[in-house]
């Protein structure tokens, strides 16, 4: 069985952050994710482009 784990973040409050508490985080995230390659657990990880690129469709045909 495989999981997905979506680390969501507030965009505004992460661009006002000062460089060195983002830095802080990502070597936090660093340390974890090498833990579970370690450990063989992590199959993959990427991270996602903020939400002021995404684009939204709605279908209002129903499917089986």
């Amino acid at each position: 069985m495989q999981y997905l784990l979506l680390i969501h973040d507030d965009e505004a409050q992460w661009g006002d952050m000062p460089e060195d508490e983002r830095n802080a985080v990502y070597a936090e995230y660093g340390q974890y994710t090498e833990e579970l390659q370690t450990r063989g657990i992590l199959v993959g990880a990427n991270q996602l482009q903020p939400a002021s690129t995404a684009t939204s469709s709605t279908s209002r045909t129903a499917r089986p």
